[in-house]
């Protein structure tokens, strides 16, 4: 069979969080408020955290380092990542240029204060071959 993590890139409503459960999907965190909702949903799941950088459609605003930093703290949700869209990095004008450039420097200071507070660590450091009490927790519902 398949193995790997099945990230759902977009949003997922709350009402649907079970079926994430059920099917051991990895859900992206789209901002803060999202993430508690995901918390007080009741199930334990797993998310990877999405960055604003300048797209500005999806994703907690770089800039808002301590609600990125507080979805590392939810009790009932692992995160398993963390990512941004380079939305115009295909494009080859100046400009596009610049601002691809300017989105991984926004990207990496998310990643740099998030090591500093040892968040990002903390989830790397976890040991994929240690029983996953998120997936296996509740799997028959």
């Amino acid at each position: 069979g398949v193995q790997g993590e099945i990230l759902v890139l977009g949003y997922t409503s709350p009402e649907q969080f079970g079926l994430l459960k059920r099917y051991r999907l990895t859900q992206t965190v789209v901002d803060a408020a999202y993430g508690r909702e995901m918390e007080a949903s009741g199930y334990r799941l797993k998310g990877q955290v999405k960055v604003d950088t300048g797209m500005h459609r999806l994703g907690e605003a770089a800039a808002d380092i301590d609600q990125i930093a507080a979805l590392y703290q939810l009790p009932h949700v692992k995160i398993t990542g963390i990512f941004t869209h380079l939305c115009v990095s295909d494009e080859q004008t100046p400009d596009s240029q610049a601002f691809t450039r300017l989105q991984i420097a926004r990207f990496h200071q998310v990643l740099d204060a998030l090591e500093q507070m040892e968040l990002a660590e903390q989830a790397a450091e976890e040991d994929p071959d240690e029983e996953d009490e998120f997936e296996e927790e509740d799997a028959d519902e």
